[in-house]
């Protein structure tokens, strides 16, 4: 079939000859950029130039036998190497090549995973299509859907919107995708209702939701419309604690972990992590005033000075905020008495752990 269309262009008159012989020679001159020959010839390539027939000798700067690695697209199916085909839009897109080269690959594992047990692939292939619609048009995309995943061969397919896909497979091709895949995945803005509102209505037809909500929460955009949706039909349930209760813990481990939580806030990176707090006394009196008094535990006397500070500002400091925020917590007047104990071995000690509340007894 070759040789007849080129005896047939032959016997053209000499001007349409001659102009579809120049754009030939145009196509295969990039053949004298040795880079780009090796990368697209085999190893090993005959000659077939003859002499005195200039335009046969094209591509003879290239040096054959080259070294460069074949790529064998059925060798390429069953590794677990990885192929990237990039493309660009404009003039100088390759679409038509990465298409074709992407095309050959999935024939290639098709007939492997035939010709393999069960029908599958030996090793599972992946394949993620971005721009789809504009690097890799392949006319049988929507059909081949449905069997790969069962051949073993998993595509991802990405566009940018569903008008740009039907420009490429129509209307019914699209569908077709949509109907094949196991999930979709919208990376849009809301503003593009174009787009959005026939996902949203081939979601529902898909499964019974209970509520489909477009949101952003970047934007703040139908947050509260989510909550109100979630809210309705969430469960009734019981009080699990009274109503002024808020949290499980007795006061005296409240009142320590508020000595704490100032002592981090006024140390910083000078914290002594090996530091406790003890709640020794906890009382009201007639007045209603609570008495707490509150024991600073740390295991080296460095450690001690730390906490007390220059002349005593740092405690007296930690104190003022701790009683301040006990008196909120508490809702009654505060006495709060703190002081610092060196006690070495304290948090290697079980009976004091267990007395500080650190360990819990086994069932």
């Amino acid at each position: 079939i070759i040789a007849n269309r080129l005896k047939s262009t032959s016997e053209l008159n000499p001007r349409q000859r001659d102009g579809l012989y120049d754009m030939a020679r145009r196509f295969i001159g990039l053949l004298e950029e040795q880079a780009y020959a090796m990368s697209v010839l085999p190893p090993n390539r005959r000659d077939i130039s003859v002499e005195g027939a200039p335009d046969t000798k094209i591509g003879g700067s290239v040096r054959y036998p080259h070294s460069m690695r074949e790529f064998v697209v059925e060798d390429f199916v069953i590794s677990t190497d990885t192929l990237y085909a990039l493309s660009k839009e404009g003039p100088d897109s390759s679409s038509a090549l990465t298409t074709a080269l992407i095309g050959s690959i999935i024939d290639a594992a098709q007939r492997v995973a035939r010709r393999s047990p069960r029908g599958r692939l030996p090793v599972p292939m992946l394949g993620i299509l971005d721009e789809a619609a504009n690097v890799c048009r392949l006319p049988e995309l929507p059909a081949w859907y449905s069997p790969l995943g069962s051949q073993g061969i998993c595509v991802m397919t990405i566009v940018q919107n569903l008008s740009q896909a039907q420009k490429v497979w129509g209307q019914d091709g699209v569908k077709q995708l949509l109907d094949a895949a196991n999930f979709f995945w919208y990376g849009g803005g809301l503003k593009d209702k174009t787009t959005l509102a026939p996902w949203l209505q081939s979601l529902q037809e898909r499964r019974d939701f209970a509520a489909i909500i477009p949101m952003s929460a970047k934007h703040g955009t139908n947050i509260d419309l989510l909550l109100e949706n979630v809210m309705k039909r969430l469960p009734q349930g019981e009080h699990m604690f009274a109503d002024d209760q808020i949290t499980n813990k007795s006061s005296r481990f409240l009142a320590s972990e508020l000595v704490r939580e100032k002592v981090m806030r006024q140390l910083g990176d000078e914290l002594p992590y090996q530091m406790t707090v003890e709640i020794e006394e906890f009382k009201t009196d007639q007045r209603g005033t609570l008495h707490i008094s509150a024991l600073m535990m740390v295991e080296r006397q460095g450690q001690k000075k730390i906490l007390i500070g220059e002349n005593g500002e740092r405690i007296k400091n930690i104190g003022r905020e701790a009683r301040l925020e006990m008196e909120r917590a508490f809702d009654a007047k505060v006495m709060l008495n703190l002081w610092v104990k060196v006690k070495r071995g304290w948090s290697d000690d079980e009976r004091a752990l267990k007395s500080l509340g650190y360990t819990h007894d086994k069932d």
